[in-house]
């Protein structure tokens, strides 16, 4: 399969997108777009492509990336009822189109994308698709600023989900809101207060939580008020450990080390001696590791 190497530095500016419903038997334009991306999602039905002489037979939740300069078509109709989302994506002259895998899949300002992506297991691609539609028909003024970003999410998501380095795989979307209050308040909110919150009981919120993350509730958290700390403390803030203690919930400033040294080997006191005595902070601790399936 060929692969799209794209330019992560520039801004992106969407030309035109739309959803397209085709009533069966329409053969996909030939074509060569030369200063533009298009994009392709199939939501329903089924449609076969061709770019450069390869042929794809495209299914619902299969996205193809016919990139600027490439000649596509097709030689067979598509299913009838065939729904499908469309983005056309302004080129950047950093892009490149490879014909096999690249020793490298992601650089600091590039990544790679292959011809055709299957999101059958993840639905956050057809999610990006829909918010550039809707912005993009929002009338905001200067909305492209708001676009390029989003394109960029876009591509960053198609890499991810095409080496499985994709790390939203939490489907239940009560489990998703949870982790979103647990991430942007992680220092106050109880299972009881949560479940409230929530409109289920304790039992039922625990069990989905662990169902959806291999994790329980209150280890999910945990590791999440520690992580903000440490990235606090390795950031230099000044602030007392009992400041830090009290922000992200914890009872005092000895509960907090006493979990912070067992989940990191060091004390946050200790921490913030060595970094005040210079050592670099990325030597200092490893990676933030987590049990298999806690991360998404």
């Amino acid at each position: 399969m060929d692969y799209q190497i794209l330019d992560c530095n520039g801004r992106r500016k969407v030309i035109s997108c739309n959803f397209n419903l085709l009533s069966g038997g329409q053969v996909h334009p030939d074509r060569i777009l030369p200063d533009m991306h298009d994009l392709l999602y199939i939501l329903e039905g089924g449609w076969e492509v061709e770019q450069n002489h390869h042929s794809y037979s495209l299914q619902k939740d299969d996205m193809i990336f016919l990139h600027a300069g490439g000649r596509h078509g097709g030689s067979s109709g598509c299913l009838p009822n065939t729904l499908v989302m469309f983005l056309h994506i302004s080129a950047l002259p950093g892009d490149c189109h490879i014909t096999q895998y690249p020793e490298q899949s992601s650089w600091d300002d590039a990544l790679a994308v292959p011809e055709v992506v299957h999101c059958q297991q993840s639905g956050i691609i057809r999610r990006c698709f829909q918010n550039i539609i809707y912005h993009f028909y929002s009338n905001r003024p200067n909305i492209q600023l708001k676009l390029s970003p989003l394109v960029q999410d876009l591509f960053y998501e198609l890499h991810a989900l095409s080496t499985g380095e994709q790390t939203e795989r939490v489907e239940d979307e009560l489990v998703k809101q949870v982790i979103y209050r647990l991430r942007t308040s992680p220092q106050s909110d109880t299972l009881g207060r949560l479940a409230e919150d929530f409109g289920v009981s304790e039992s039922t919120l625990s069990n989905r939580f662990k169902r959806a993350t291999g994790s329980t509730l209150y280890r999910y958290q945990l590791e999440t008020k520690l992580e903000m700390a440490r990235s606090l403390l390795l950031s230099g803030e000044s602030a007392p450990l009992d400041e830090i203690a009290r922000l992200y919930g914890f009872c005092d400033r000895y509960h907090f080390s006493k979990l912070f040294q067992k989940q990191y080997g060091i004390t946050p006191a200790a921490l913030r001696k060595q970094l005040k005595e210079g050592k670099e902070a990325s030597s200092l601790l490893p990676l933030w590791k987590t049990e298999e399936g806690m991360c998404w």
